[in-house]
């Protein structure tokens, strides 16, 4: 039976588990938050005035790596992607959110501009903040609007949810018959093994191996039926609601195909 047998990490960034869930049904949630799950991005920049330490495409690039933040996904799936809008690419409420930075540094010193300078015209799209965007000397100035838009990471990267997303399956070892257990545990570089004299043999850290094959010549290497998933999350969704969020496209694409054979068959 498959399930979920045990959380190892559940944090706002990080989600990892170990489940006996298949391969390939982990590797299609994997792909599927890697680049399908649609957030906001900041995709045009309308630059006022920039005397920043920053040119204006040096400063693009550090915009569109910003990751905005969503209250929900409710609040993206109600938002249009620029080419199904119908104000065809043009900019408007159903399909931009704007974001506007207006800054003058009246001080002596180097002000440091970050995202957190940032001000959106929604509640629920902010960027993360804390975010150095750029740097401005004294009695120096910058200001320009942005433009947000839906999107996902198969498009481009700045839609991307995730940092990392991995599927590893955890080893199956077995020793070989009359082998020098004092050495398998030796060989191993991360030390997965244990044998003492409370016990004779053990594998306390299995979920350390690599795979690496050093103690092939003294065991029986091959993939277990535990996998290990994890997720990390670049900030737009808390790690689990990302995941949850794949399983929930998956099944849609589940139900998609399954409505197209059914079709099929009909005819």
């Amino acid at each position: 039976m498959n399930k979920i047998v045990k959380i190892k990490v559940c944090k706002n960034e990080e989600f990892s588990f170990i489940s006996t869930f298949r391969l390939d049904l982990l590797n299609a949630l994997r792909r599927i938050a890697i680049s399908e799950v649609p957030t906001i991005g900041i995709e045009k920049l309308q630059i006022r005035k920039n005397e920043s330490n920053a040119n204006d495409l040096f400063l693009s690039h550090r915009l569109a790596q910003i990751p905005i933040q969503s209250s929900g996904y409710n609040t993206i799936e109600g938002f249009n992607y620029p080419s199904d809008c119908v104000c065809e690419s043009s900019i408007c409420e159903k399909c931009a959110v704007i974001f506007t930075l207006s800054l003058t540094n009246n001080t002596t010193m180097l002000l440091d501009v970050s995202s957190s300078n940032l001000k959106s015209n929604s509640k629920d799209h902010k960027p993360m903040p804390g975010i150095k965007i750029t740097t401005l000397g004294s009695g120096k100035s910058i200001e320009f609007m942005c433009y947000g838009r839906k999107g996902i990471g198969k498009m481009h990267a700045k839609w991307q949810s995730t940092t990392i997303c991995t599927v590893t399956s955890i080893a199956k070892i077995t020793p070989k018959e009359k082998c020098d257990l004092v050495k398998l545990v030796e060989v191993c570089p991360r030390k997965v093994f244990k044998h003492d004299d409370e016990t004779n043999f053990g594998l306390p850290d299995i979920e350390e191996c690599d795979f690496c094959g050093k103690c092939q010549e003294f065991a029986e290497v091959e993939d277990g039926d535990l996998h290990v998933f994890t997720l990390e999350a670049c900030g737009q969704f808390k790690a689990l609601e990302l995941f949850l969020l794949a399983v929930r496209l998956l099944k849609n694409k589940c139900k998609e195909l399954k409505g197209g054979v059914d079709e099929l068959i009909i005819l």
